[in-house]
């Protein structure tokens, strides 16, 4: 045959028939010998178990049958169940397999008879009721939202942004993200909450009825990082966020079922109380007080939801925090409740929550009334109002004329409630209480 009728007679098969032979050739020193040379660091020298080794192999095999399984079983028995799947299935062996399988899955499906349940309108309402109660449940907590910038001072950063812009500001914050920011105005707040928070968890294990924080800001998202960073930093415990990008965050409270909002912005705090939201601004009474961070202290001006009572009772047409606007009919005027008092009423629960495991003198939420125009009679009226809210007021003072500035100091009151301090700020809402 010459070669030309040679590869006439060459086809496909022959060439892979060639390639089976010569890998059949191809011995295991030959490969290890190769990856040795190509990645040495991945080859390795293993030539088969010792015949010692698959002795005590099999041993240890026998003796856990024989000892933990309870079956009576030698060496030759594991060599048999070992060689008889060293062999090939054959096609007889495979037909088998699938028939098993078929009959496997229609045993399956007679077990499936019966009928998909039916809820009746009864079983259905109860469990939508149980999906209400687990929905509540997750909203006992009284959220406390908070800006950014009350809660840090970031007066050189918000500097920046008047004189530079938008993307000066982004800058500078993503190249001092690593470095946290200044406490602000509501940062001792913080903390006397997350005290309160402590407490109720010692008092009350697993108990959803706490203070949740969320921070607002409409900073952009990266900005953010500074933010989150700056409350690793001081250990605060805030989970929450609402970073809107130059939005305004008043359009979200709702969504975090907000039950008080603080911010140094008053356009913003009267925003929120337009909304229906409660809201403070957040401002110094007096920058020298130290606040507490150990116990949540807060004050009541007395003098002015009592006149605000009394307006109401003359008709006169209000739009207060505490007593809220007049609905008149033929003979007498019904307040409604005011923009604070769902905020007020939830801090009462948790004041009664302390009293209720003999903690009253070690509670630490403390309630002040300050009467400053009148006397006993005003105060028996604001000492009253306050315990219709289910709050009980800890230390009152009624100083009939006397100034009150010296005796805020020495309280110290993270939240003044004071509704003669500001200004009307629209005609729908009236940011008139103090935060510290």
């Amino acid at each position: 045959m010459t070669l030309k009728e040679f590869w006439r007679n060459y086809n496909i098969y022959d060439g892979i028939k060639n390639i089976a032979d010569s890998w059949e050739e191809v011995k295991t020193t030959n490969m290890k010998g190769v990856w040795n040379k190509l990645w040495p660091q991945f080859a390795h020298g293993f030539k088969g178990f010792a015949a010692e080794d698959i002795a005590e192999a099999r041993q240890a095999v026998v003796d856990i049958g024989n000892n933990q399984l309870q079956l009576d079983i030698n060496e030759d028995d594991v060599l048999d169940l070992l060689e008889s799947h060293a062999e090939e299935l054959t096609n007889e062996d495979l037909m088998e397999l699938e028939q098993q399988m078929i009959a496997f899955e229609e045993e399956g499906r007679d077990q499936e008879t019966s009928e998909p349940k039916k809820f009746l309108t009864k079983e259905l309402a109860e469990a939508f009721r149980l999906i209400e109660a687990g929905m509540s449940k997750s909203q006992q907590a009284i959220t406390v939202a908070v800006s950014s910038r009350t809660l840090f001072n970031m007066a050189d950063e918000r500097a920046i942004y008047e004189s530079d812009g938008l993307e000066s500001y982004v800058k500078y914050q993503l190249d001092h993200e690593n470095e946290p920011l200044k406490k602000g105005l509501a940062f001792a707040l913080m903390k006397a909450l997350e005290t309160v928070n402590f407490r109720l968890h010692e008092l009350y294990p697993g108990s959803d009825e706490t203070f949740d924080i969320v921070l607002m800001t409409n900073n952009h998202a990266q900005v953010g990082v500074r933010l989150i960073n700056s409350i690793n930093h001081y250990g605060l415990s805030i989970e929450r966020f609402c970073m809107t990008g130059g939005t305004s965050p008043i359009n979200y409270l709702k969504a975090y079922h907000t039950n008080l909002y603080l911010s140094s912005d008053p356009m913003k705090v009267a925003n929120a109380l337009s909304e229906g939201i409660a809201a403070a601004t957040m401002c110094h009474l007096d920058k020298d007080t130290q606040l507490s961070e150990k116990q949540l202290r807060v004050a009541f001006d007395g003098d002015s939801f009592i006149q605000q009572e009394q307006d109401n009772k003359k008709g006169m047409r209000t739009s207060g925090l505490f007593i809220g606007n007049c609905k008149e009919s033929e003979d007498r005027v019904f307040p409604d409740n005011g923009t604070l008092v769902g905020f007020l009423e939830s801090l009462g629960r948790l004041q009664k929550k302390f009293y209720a495991k003999n903690e009253r003198l070690n509670c630490p939420i403390r309630i002040y009334l300050i009467v400053k125009k009148g006397g006993s009679t005003a105060g028996l009226k604001a000492l009253k109002t306050i315990r219709s809210w289910g709050l009980d007021v800890d230390e009152a003072f009624i100083l009939n004329g006397l100034p009150a500035n010296g005796l805020l100091s020495k309280i110290g009151p993270h939240i003044y409630f004071d509704e003669q301090t500001l200004q009307p700020t629209s005609s729908t809402a009236i940011a008139q209480c103090k935060s510290r």
